[in-house]
């Protein structure tokens, strides 16, 4: 039986400066057009590092010792915790809101764009783009 790759007109066996260097007219470097199609362990592996070493950065800060208050306080109920935070908290919350809620269908154009064939790496590109259009109009 014939595997997937070799359908294709790709091996998996060899690196892809090996199977260039014998074409004729090809460069000796990865001319793939598709840079990150299906090639993302790389990337995963950068968010795994990242991650790990921001746990130990958190494990490494020490707070200092909360201060006992002087007068005691009684337990407040959430709700009246809720609106004792300040109205700062509540502009931001009301502006991330609404970015969330106006970027909603550029997130489902993006789906739409990968369900119709676009690689990982142009639905990126894409969404860069309709970006910088969209600051560009703005």
């Amino acid at each position: 039986m014939v595997s997937a790759p070799r359908l294709l007109g790709r091996t998996t066996q060899q690196p892809l400066e090996r199977r260039l260097a014998g074409r004729p007219g090809r460069a000796a470097h990865r001319t793939d057009p598709r840079p990150l199609d299906h090639h993302l362990r790389p990337l995963f592996w950068v968010a795994v590092v990242s991650a790990i070493g921001s746990v130990f950065l958190v494990a490494a800060v020490r707070e200092s010792r909360a201060v006992p208050p002087t007068v005691p306080t009684r337990e407040t109920k959430p709700k009246a915790a809720c609106r004792s935070l300040p109205g700062g908290y509540w502009r931001v919350l009301a502006v991330l809101t609404t970015f969330n809620l106006v970027n909603f269908p550029d997130a489902l154009l993006l789906l739409r764009a990968h369900d119709l064939g676009l690689s990982t790496a142009l639905v990126v590109a894409a969404y860069a783009v309709h970006n910088c259009r969209r600051l560009r109009g703005a």
